[in-house]
Protein backbone atom coordinates (compact mmCIF):
# COMPACT_ATOMS: atom_id res chain seq x y z
CA UNK A 1 0.00 0.00 0.00
CA UNK A 2 1.50 3.47 -0.54
CA UNK A 3 -0.57 5.58 0.71
CA UNK A 4 -4.86 6.12 2.06
CA UNK A 5 -7.06 8.94 1.64
CA UNK A 6 -10.74 10.09 1.97
CA UNK A 7 -13.28 9.71 -0.88
CA UNK A 8 -17.22 10.84 -0.88
CA UNK A 9 -18.42 7.38 0.05
CA UNK A 10 -14.99 6.40 1.91
CA UNK A 11 -11.47 5.96 1.75
CA UNK A 12 -9.19 5.02 -1.52
CA UNK A 13 -6.36 2.55 -0.96
CA UNK A 14 -3.92 3.22 -3.29
CA UNK A 15 -1.42 0.85 -4.33
CA UNK A 16 -0.58 -0.84 -7.89
CA UNK A 17 -3.99 0.13 -8.13
CA UNK A 18 -7.37 2.03 -6.19
CA UNK A 19 -9.23 0.31 -4.27
CA UNK A 20 -12.33 2.10 -2.87
CA UNK A 21 -13.53 1.19 -0.04
CA UNK A 22 -17.08 2.13 2.02
CA UNK A 23 -15.61 2.89 5.40
CA UNK A 24 -13.83 5.40 7.67
CA UNK A 25 -10.12 6.00 8.08
CA UNK A 26 -9.67 4.59 11.61
CA UNK A 27 -12.32 1.68 11.24
CA UNK A 28 -9.47 0.67 8.17
CA UNK A 29 -6.89 1.56 9.89
CA UNK A 30 -7.94 -0.40 13.46
CA UNK A 31 -8.95 -3.63 10.84
CA UNK A 32 -5.22 -3.22 9.83
CA UNK A 33 -3.95 -3.39 13.74
CA UNK A 34 -6.63 -6.16 15.13
CA UNK A 35 -3.81 -9.37 14.28
CA UNK A 36 -1.77 -7.11 16.50
CA UNK A 37 -4.26 -7.52 19.31
CA UNK A 38 -4.68 -3.40 19.31
CA UNK A 39 -6.55 0.00 17.91
CA UNK A 40 -5.88 2.44 16.64
CA UNK A 41 -6.63 5.00 19.93
CA UNK A 42 -4.31 2.88 21.27
CA UNK A 43 -1.17 3.09 19.09
CA UNK A 44 -1.42 6.41 18.76
CA UNK A 45 -1.32 7.06 22.32
CA UNK A 46 1.68 4.43 23.25
CA UNK A 47 3.57 6.14 20.02
CA UNK A 48 3.03 9.91 21.53
CA UNK A 49 3.81 8.18 25.26
CA UNK A 50 7.00 6.51 23.63
CA UNK A 51 8.26 8.97 21.41
CA UNK A 52 7.75 11.97 22.93
CA UNK A 53 5.66 13.11 20.02
CA UNK A 54 1.96 15.42 20.83
CA UNK A 55 0.52 16.16 16.94
CA UNK A 56 1.09 14.08 13.69
CA UNK A 57 1.85 10.93 15.08
CA UNK A 58 2.87 7.99 12.51
CA UNK A 59 1.15 5.02 13.05
CA UNK A 60 2.98 1.61 13.10
CA UNK A 61 0.98 -1.17 11.27
CA UNK A 62 3.21 -3.52 10.60
CA UNK A 63 6.83 -4.08 8.97
CA UNK A 64 6.27 -3.07 5.67
CA UNK A 65 3.24 -0.85 6.81
CA UNK A 66 4.24 2.58 8.70
CA UNK A 67 1.81 5.13 7.86
CA UNK A 68 2.44 8.49 8.14
CA UNK A 69 -0.44 11.55 8.24
CA UNK A 70 -0.09 14.78 5.63
CA UNK A 71 -2.24 16.84 7.93
CA UNK A 72 -4.34 16.37 10.77
CA UNK A 73 -6.81 13.33 11.23
CA UNK A 74 -9.90 15.76 11.41
CA UNK A 75 -8.55 17.43 8.22
CA UNK A 76 -10.97 16.22 5.35
CA UNK A 77 -7.73 16.53 2.51
CA UNK A 78 -5.26 14.13 5.17
CA UNK A 79 -3.42 11.43 3.46
CA UNK A 80 -1.71 8.89 5.34
CA UNK A 81 1.52 7.86 3.20
CA UNK A 82 3.43 4.28 3.75
CA UNK A 83 7.04 5.45 5.00
CA UNK A 84 8.31 2.22 3.36
CA UNK A 85 6.82 2.82 -0.46
CA UNK A 86 8.64 6.48 -0.30
CA UNK A 87 12.21 7.46 -1.92
CA UNK A 88 11.52 10.89 -2.29
CA UNK A 89 9.40 14.17 -1.65
CA UNK A 90 10.63 17.61 -2.88
CA UNK A 91 9.22 20.71 -3.03
CA UNK A 92 6.76 22.42 -5.73
CA UNK A 93 5.65 26.03 -4.60
CA UNK A 94 2.84 25.69 -1.93
CA UNK A 95 2.38 22.21 -2.51
CA UNK A 96 4.34 18.73 -1.94
CA UNK A 97 5.72 16.37 -4.35
CA UNK A 98 5.92 12.69 -2.78
CA UNK A 99 7.69 9.88 -5.37
CA UNK A 100 7.54 6.37 -4.61
CA UNK A 101 9.14 3.12 -5.16
CA UNK A 102 7.51 2.80 -8.30
CA UNK A 103 8.34 6.30 -9.26
CA UNK A 104 4.61 7.18 -9.05
CA UNK A 105 3.96 10.92 -7.45
CA UNK A 106 2.02 12.47 -4.98
CA UNK A 107 1.32 15.88 -4.96
CA UNK A 108 0.03 17.12 -2.00
CA UNK A 109 -1.06 20.70 -0.86
CA UNK A 110 1.32 20.49 2.35
CA UNK A 111 4.32 22.49 2.91
CA UNK A 112 7.33 20.68 2.15
CA UNK A 113 8.74 20.93 6.19
CA UNK A 114 5.51 19.89 7.58
CA UNK A 115 5.87 16.81 4.92
CA UNK A 116 9.72 16.72 6.29
CA UNK A 117 8.46 16.89 9.87
CA UNK A 118 6.00 13.79 9.94
CA UNK A 119 8.63 12.10 8.05
CA UNK A 120 11.19 12.32 9.86
CA UNK A 121 8.67 11.08 13.09
CA UNK A 122 8.08 7.95 10.80
CA UNK A 123 11.64 7.66 10.70
CA UNK A 124 12.28 7.57 14.39
CA UNK A 125 9.31 4.90 14.99
CA UNK A 126 10.30 3.11 12.50
CA UNK A 127 14.18 2.80 14.14
CA UNK A 128 12.59 2.08 17.20
CA UNK A 129 10.44 -0.94 16.07
CA UNK A 130 13.74 -2.23 14.55
CA UNK A 131 15.63 -1.42 17.86
CA UNK A 132 12.16 -3.61 19.74
CA UNK A 133 12.55 -6.06 17.53
CA UNK A 134 16.68 -7.10 17.20
CA UNK A 135 16.23 -7.04 21.48
CA UNK A 136 13.42 -9.01 21.55
CA UNK A 137 15.66 -11.36 19.31
CA UNK A 138 17.90 -11.14 21.48
CA UNK A 139 16.10 -11.76 24.47
CA UNK A 140 14.82 -15.05 23.28
CA UNK A 141 18.18 -16.47 22.32
CA UNK A 142 19.04 -15.53 25.71
CA UNK A 143 16.61 -17.20 27.25
CA UNK A 144 16.88 -20.23 24.66
CA UNK A 145 20.31 -20.87 25.57
CA UNK A 146 21.76 -18.90 27.99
Amino acid sequence: MKYLLRSETGIKVIDESVKEIKCGMKWYINQMLKPELTDYEARVKTTKAVLSLKSLVPIYIKNDILLFPTTSLRNQDMIYVNYHKVISFSKENEKTIIIFDDLSELRVKVRFSRIKTTYNKAIELDEYMKKKTVNKKESVYIMTYG
